[in-house]
């Protein structure tokens, strides 16, 4: 692992950078939202994930390039919940709900390089190249129940990068990790001749927009059937009316038996395969509809990129059925997340 001065943030503080690499992959991470700012495949010297040429991007940017995001990913519906009979409320920073914890939360906050903590244990030894960050914020900072303390694992195993975070709450509370990567297999460009797979046949349509129902529904004969290889462009034209309010895919699906073993989803190109594979039970699947202008390493607009969010369903907090994003005090909680390039050939 290499690790170096990245830059300054605006409160004078130095964020570092570190660069994990082996034969197949070179990944880089920042202090800054414990950020995936590069992913570059070596056999095509292809840098695969958006991202912005400094710091000053990063510290401006709206759309959580590259970023560990929580405590509470997604959107939690009119920015409020109760947990133990205490209604807690945020500012609302997406219409009437809040997205990603608002201003406060984990992509924008200050990580450092660590240690995994006694009694956390995690298969680090067999790691071409790894790295630890780590961050604890604070209930009176991110406005949440207790303070949370987060660590991200980041390892290169051959051709795969893997991602687990491991957190705990000082008081019984959420939390939602994922990463918020937009990856483009071509390197620049658009997404819209990527094929995508996914491995999930069911997901949580809306009540409200972005605000899932809390109902879990068949893929099939809908336009989020991922189940055979399809042309993200073909979609996105095929299905533009009813996809009009969001601009394309912003939606979450559900796995029906989560496990390592069984891929979220894949994306391909002419000459390379990403396939992403996670413990969580179900996946956001969004297309950088929103991606305007954003002055990145290039000019991004909209499907630049591509994101597979693993995490709960969005809202989880607020309904009843799920409620899987609840912590208890003092218990370690673990969220694995592994990105995996095959460059061979496709038919």
């Amino acid at each position: 692992m290499r690790q170096y001065l990245y830059g300054v943030d605006e409160k004078g503080r130095a964020v570092q950078g570190y660069e994990l690499s082996n034969e197949e992959i070179t990944v880089r991470f920042i202090d800054y939202g414990a950020r995936l700012t590069d992913f570059i495949v070596r056999p095509l010297a292809r840098n695969i994930v958006l991202g912005f040429p400094s710091l000053e991007g990063y510290l401006h940017d709206g759309a959580s390039l590259g970023a560990t995001v929580g405590r509470v990913a997604n959107r939690i519906a009119d920015a409020c919940f109760t947990i133990n009979g205490k209604t807690y409320s945020f500012s609302p920073n997406d219409g009437t709900h809040l997205l990603h914890s608002g201003s406060a939360g984990l992509g924008t906050a200050l990580w450092h390089q660590g240690k995994l903590p006694p009694g956390v244990s995690t298969i680090t030894s067999d790691a071409d190249d790894s790295v630890c960050l780590t961050v604890t914020m604070p209930g009176e900072v991110d406005g949440f129940p207790g303070d949370a303390e987060v660590y991200m694992m980041a390892g290169l195993y051959g051709k795969e990068l893997r991602l687990t975070y491991y957190y705990r709450t000082t008081e019984d509370s959420v939390v939602n990790i994922t990463n918020h990567s937009y990856f483009n297999l071509n390197g620049t460009g658009d997404i819209l001749d990527h094929e995508v797979r996914l491995y999930a046949t069911h997901y949580a349509p809306f009540g409200r927009p972005q605000i899932p129902d809390g109902s879990i529904v068949t893929v099939k004969g809908s336009p989020f059937d991922f189940t055979a290889w399809q042309r993200m462009g073909r979609q996105l034209y095929r299905y533009k009316e009813a996809l009009a309010v969001y601009r394309g895919y912003d939606h979450h699906y559900v796995m029906q038996s989560p496990a390592m073993d069984m891929p979220c989803g894949s994306f391909r190109t002419r000459d390379i395969t990403l396939t992403i594979s996670s413990d969580a039970p179900g996946f956001q699947l969004y297309t950088g509809n929103w991606l305007d202008d954003a002055a990145g390493r290039e000019a991004y607009g909209p499907y630049a990129g591509i994101c597979i969010e693993p995490q709960f369903i969005p809202n989880d907090v607020n309904l009843p059925a799920f409620r899987q994003s609840l912590t208890k005090k003092d218990c370690w909680y673990r969220r694995t997340i592994a990105y995996t390039v095959d460059t061979s050939m496709t038919e």
